[in-house]
């Protein structure tokens, strides 16, 4: 912590100054009845009466300051200052100017009472020179130099406006002597401290290509190099900055934000306009205080209003951005929420950019392995919470350090967890609650009559296992298995899976359904979700007998965000005939599902109804029923487990039965052969 001098030494180092002022043969007598007794005690710490005569106005100012000015050293200063100007490479003898803005932004007296006295012609830098102990071409060369540092205004048309420093580096510079300049600008700054996470965590983002990158460009000390991260909040784009830094061997540095305002010494949180152009102004200072030859990498997080702002309130615009995206010194990675906020004409400047999408169930689930370590959760807890839409890490990551703080475990931190993330989703504006399929039966690729043999779910788990973007039709009659075999493949590939139905996207506004399909193809996208249209018939309905013209925009909006979808792409119907021919030929899988066979009839009709062997009746009933699904089983169990009593086998087959006559009189649909 830099503590601040005491009140003395700083009037004591004020009154010098004030005393050069009026020593330096600039100042003109009659400017000073305009000085009152408010801004000596602001100065000097203690009052003095003046005459009504300037000039002996003039001589007791002099012998007032001076009598102070003696009191007190000003090592600490001087110090601080010769630190700061030899971090930004200026010329020789520029500490001593950098001390006297340093104390003029501290002492307001001074600064008010130097503001009344100043020559309005160019004097008025002689008269700051001569304050400074510096001749007039050495304030030249050193005017020039601090221009370039980015610290200061461009230009100004009143001097002091020029030299004006943020305030939380003034504290600094008057406070106690630092050992290195890294204590000065520590309060615009932040060393970000070792990830727990290491690269192959992030491995689904393939980020090999950024390291290698990084590693080149960060050690050969190359310009221009600035990274984009862009996602959603939460996915980690601040963690994995600083796993590449951790290997990288470098030091990652957050440039803080303290508001709008340069004066403030700690975060405006209430400030009504963004601290993008402060921001940009500490970015240039970094650039210039941090060696191009160290191991650095600088993070700008949030750098939307940066971008957004375009114009800042003190001239820059896209120009200046431009510019210093292609001349920064230090690699800098910037992140964002809000990738439409960023200009397509920066974007191009960036020279690598990044997606920082929602890991998969599989790597939520590893993250979980790590952060919910000793909180004894269950795998069944973890593989489902996985399966939460919207879940990024940052929320499995808040609620395991609640839950390790209440020493909850078991059951108690599966409850802490679940309801701290469901609360943070509900307040993000994410739906929580669901309607989740329930099979009634287990799962079993034994119960499935496929035409061409069951080995295709093995083949499609393959695809899916290895990021293969298969598209796959899944044709046949309700009940007989097509949305399980998705809810299976999803499971055992530890893959997120979003359920579409027509209702989803259909909207009485034309031109809404369209934009849903964009919609819901992105999200999938982003979040690397096996995409599953049920009931795909109702959206791709055959064109050349449509009408509509925004029926015919439906299908070709669906067609092509297919063609253009890189995840795993599932579609089933009852009823193949209808759909558009155009349809078929951009599946890579069409599996037709058919009724059970006799066998697998009587194998499923033993598993439902807890029978070891049947009679030679039950079997001979069983074998008649020729249009049986395991939807029909399922509905046998479902009524077997809310009856009072087992069910007799006649009851049994007597449900088996009606459901079967049912599908006797519907006409066949059209699968392919």
């Amino acid at each position: 912590m830099n503590k601040q001098p005491p009140t003395s030494a700083l009037q004591s180092r004020a009154s010098q100054y004030a005393l050069s002022a009026l020593d330096s043969g600039y100042v003109n007598p009659q400017d000073l009845i305009g000085i009152h007794c408010g801004i000596i005690k602001s100065i000097s710490g203690q009052p003095t009466a003046l005459s009504r005569s300037p000039a002996k106005s003039l001589t007791l100012l002099k012998r007032h300051f001076k009598s102070i000015a003696n009191c007190h050293q000003h090592d600490a200063i001087n110090h601080n200052s010769q630190v700061f100007a030899e971090a930004l490479n200026l010329p020789p003898r520029a500490w001593k100017f950098i001390s006297l803005i340093a104390v003029l932004e501290a002492n307001t007296g001074l600064a008010e009472f130097v503001r009344q006295i100043m020559p309005h012609d160019s004097s008025a830098a002689n008269m700051l020179a001569a304050m400074a102990g510096l001749d007039e071409n050495s304030l030249d060369s050193i005017m020039v130099a601090l221009n370039q540092t980015g610290i200061f205004e461009p230009c100004c048309i009143n001097m002091l406006d020029f030299i004006t420093l943020p305030r939380a580096l003034v504290d600094r510079l008057v406070g106690s002597k630092v050992d290195c300049y890294t204590e000065l600008i520590e309060p615009i700054m932040h060393f970000k401290g070792p990830s727990v996470l290491k690269l192959k965590d992030f491995a689904y983002l393939e980020p090999d290509t950024l390291y290698r990158f990084l590693n080149v460009t960060v050690n050969e000390s190359a310009i221009g190099i600035n990274v984009l991260f862009y996602g959603a909040p939460g996915t980690g784009k601040t963690q994995l900055s600083m796993v590449l830094a951790d290997i990288l061997g470098a030091s990652l540095i957050a440039i803080k934000s303290l508001g709008d305002n340069i004066n403030e010494r700690e975060p405006a949180f209430g400030s009504r306009t963004s601290s993008s152009n402060l921001r940009l102004q500490y970015h240039q200072l970094i650039q210039h205080l941090i060696s191009p030859h160290d191991k650095n990498l600088l993070l700008v997080d949030e750098c939307e209003n940066i971008f957004e702002q375009g114009i800042s309130a003190r001239g820059n615009g896209k120009d200046t951005l431009h510019s210093l995206l292609e001349t920064n010194a230090i690699p800098t990675i910037w992140i964002t929420n809000h990738i439409d906020l960023v200009p397509e004409s920066c974007i191009r400047r960036f020279s690598y950019v990044l997606n920082v999408t929602v890991p998969d169930n599989r790597i939520l689930e590893q993250l979980m392995d790590k952060e919910f370590k000793g909180l004894r959760v269950s795998r069944s807890f973890k593989a489902r919470l996985a399966t939460q839409a919207n879940l990024v890490p940052a929320h499995i990551s808040n609620a395991s350090m609640v839950a390790h703080c209440i020493t909850a475990t078991t059951k108690a931190a599966e409850h802490t967890i679940e309801n701290l993330i469901t609360a943070t989703l509900e307040a993000s504006g994410h739906e929580t609650t669901t309607a989740t399929y329930r099979p009634q039966l287990p799962f079993s690729v034994d119960y499935l009559n496929i035409k061409g043999g069951n080995q295709a779910i093995g083949q499609l788990q393959h695809a899916i296992e290895h990021q293969s973007d298969i598209r796959t039709l899944l044709l046949g009659f309700s009940g007989t298995g097509k949305t399980a075999v998705v809810h299976h493949l999803a499971k055992v590939t530890n893959r997120g899976l979003t359920t579409i139905r027509c209702s989803d996207v259909l909207d009485k506004y034309i031109g809404e359904s369209e934009k849903n399909l964009a919609r819901i193809f992105k999200e999938a996208t982003a979040n690397n979700h096996i995409l599953f249209f049920d009931e795909i018939d109702s959206l791709l309905l055959d064109r050349t007998g449509l009408r509509n013209s925004w029926e015919i925009q439906q299908v070709n909006e669906l067609l092509t965000q297919l063609e253009a979808f890189n995840q795993p792409f599932f579609a089933a119907t009852n009823y193949a005939t209808r759909l558009d021919k155009a349809v078929m030929r951009r599946f890579d899988f069409k599996l037709s599902f058919e009724y059970l066979t006799a066998n697998q009839v009587q194998r499923l009709y033993k598993s439902v109804t807890a029978r070891s062997t049947l009679t030679h009746a039950v079997s001979s009933a069983l074998n008649k029923l020729q249009n049986l699904t395991p939807g029909e089983f399922a509905i046998l169990a479902r009524r077997q487990r809310i009856s009072s009593t087992k069910l007799s086998d006649e009851e049994c087959l007597d449900i088996l039965s009606t459901e079967n006559n049912r599908k006797i009189t519907t006409k066949a649909i059209g699968f392919i052969q």
